[in-house]
């Protein structure tokens, strides 16, 4: 989103930083959108245009019944491939940050093992 693999890796630290706390921050945000009660209300406010274009797009795109939504959002090679991904593959299982093993010692262990690669 916001990463130049240019950069010096000091300004990489801090780009992998800032998207780290945006994906935090908009994930919190849509849980909370998708668990409040009927008489609570949320606000987000940012001046981050690509915060505000994807949490628009993901508040549009959960709102709609219709998953051709997505078409809007995406090129036409990648909604391809969207539906290639959802005719293919069913999950059933659970995915790994809501089971036992999203643990600080794993999550640590994520950030190292990508900072290594997006550091170099």
């Amino acid at each position: 989103m916001k990463y130049k693999s240019s950069a010096t890796p000091e300004k990489k630290q801090k780009q992998i930083n800032n998207m780290t706390w945006d994906l935090y921050f908009m994930i919190q945000y849509y849980r909370r959108l998708q668990n409040k009660g009927i008489n609570e209300e949320h606000l987000l406010a940012s001046n981050d245009n690509v915060v505000r274009f994807l949490m628009k797009s993901v508040i549009d795109v959960n709102n709609s019944a219709d998953m051709n939504i997505v078409k809007k959002y995406l090129l036409p090679k990648d909604y391809e491939l969207l539906e290639i991904y959802t005719k293919t593959f069913c999950r059933t299982d659970k995915r790994c940050y809501q089971g036992e093993s999203w643990t600080p010692d794993y999550t640590n262990k994520l950030i190292k093992y990508y900072e290594d690669i997006l550091l170099s």
